[in-house]
């Protein structure tokens, strides 16, 4: 199982001319997030598929890592996810 990314999200930092005035802090870190690591569709379902409960081969902190980018992602999907996909050409 890939943690990489949850490992990236826990350890990105925003800039800190961001941390002011410019909305909420947990938006703007999944923002750009998104756009430094070029967060794909597949990223997001794979992150979304797997229950909020501990695997048999990971360890807590794992999960808590992973619990916690699924729950980023399910707030700001709708900011995140790529609809035009699924649109009629």
């Amino acid at each position: 199982m890939s943690y990489e990314l949850a490992q990236k999200y826990a350890d990105f930092k925003i800039p800190s001319e961001f941390k002011r005035g410019y909305g909420a802090i947990n938006f703007i870190k999944m923002m750009m997030f998104a756009s430094s690591v070029e967060l794909t569709n597949d990223n997001i379902d794979y992150y979304m598929a797997h229950p909020p409960r501990r695997m048999e081969d990971e360890s807590y902190d794992d999960m808590k890592l992973r619990t916690r980018f699924a729950n980023a992602l399910l707030k700001y999907r709708s900011h995140l996810y790529d609809y035009s996909i699924y649109e009629n050409n």
